[in-house]
This record gives C-alpha cells, sequence and structure tokens, in this order.
C-alpha cells in the first residue's frame, strides 16, 4: 500500500439547495409535521380543533353559499375553490403572525396613564426609539438594532 499512489479526487458534500425540487419537498413536509407534532403534543382536543375547525367553516359557508344564495350552481367547482380559498386565507392570516413573533425586545418602557388620557397606543413609538435605526425603502421596513 505504501508503494501505490492515492489518486486524490473531490468529494461533494450535501448542500443546502442541492437535490432538486424532491428534496426541498421532503424537506418541507419533515418541518410542516415537526411543527405539527411540537405545538400539538399531547392535546387531542387541539388536534381535532386545528382539523376540525376549517372543515366546520367549509361546511357552514358551502351550506349558506349554495343553499341560500344558490351560488354553487352558477360557479364551477365551487367546493374545490371554497376549500382552496379557506386554506389560502389561514395561511394568510398565520403567516404574519408567526414572522412578527420572531421580533423580540425585552425590556421596554413603558406608560401607565389614566383611560382615555391617550388616544394612540406608545408602546410601538417606544420600540421603534430603541433601535439603532429603521427605514423603509420600497415595500420592505429594515429594523437594525443595538
Amino acid at each position: 500500500m505504501s508503494d501505490e499512489l492515492l489518486e486524490l479526487r473531490d468529494v461533494t458534500g450535501p448542500s443546502a439547495l442541492g437535490g432538486g425540487w424532491r428534496r426541498s419537498l421532503e424537506l418541507l413536509y419533515l418541518i410542516a409535521v415537526t411543527e405539527f407534532k411540537k405545538t400539538y403534543f399531547g392535546t387531542a382536543l387541539g388536534y381535532l380543533w386545528s382539523v376540525g375547525r376549517p372543515l366546520m367553516l367549509f361546511a357552514v359557508l358551502l351550506t349558506v353559499f349554495t343553499q341560500a344564495f344558490h351560488l354553487g350552481t352558477q360557479v364551477p367547482h365551487y367546493a374545490v375553490l371554497l376549500l382552496l380559498n379557506i386554506v389560502l386565507m389561514g395561511f394568510f392570516q398565520e403567516a404574519p403572525s408567526g414572522a412578527v413573533g420572531s421580533i423580540v425586545e425585552r425590556s421596554v418602557p413603558a406608560l401607565v396613564a389614566q383611560p382615555g388620557q391617550l388616544r394612540v397606543s406608545l408602546l410601538g413609538m417606544s420600540f421603534l426609539n430603541r433601535l439603532e435605526s429603521w427605514e423603509v425603502r420600497s415595500d420592505r421596513l429594515r429594523l437594525r438594532g443595538q
């Protein structure tokens, strides 16, 4: 073995973007299942509510708009479109709260005033004053902490 020369070759490891769409979908599925299990760990009613609430909303809306307004007969594939819109609405309701929840600021000074003395809440301004800088460019808000 000492007489042989070993040829060196490049070995590529896993990359964050490698693997194509299938790997991305598998990672998305894994993240979704993990978050779902973490959220509803040990709560059977929470799991049932997370599945039952959109289905109940779907049933009520489908019944109202097909029976009372007779809209279901005028729109092709109405039930599928309704369910898709309920899923999209749920996503766009949850996405901002998840994004804003990642911003954490501690020990923000607060003012306690008598009811009716302040017309607006000053908590947002108190938070912005603690930042090093903040700017708005086109459609983006950039916050820089200290």
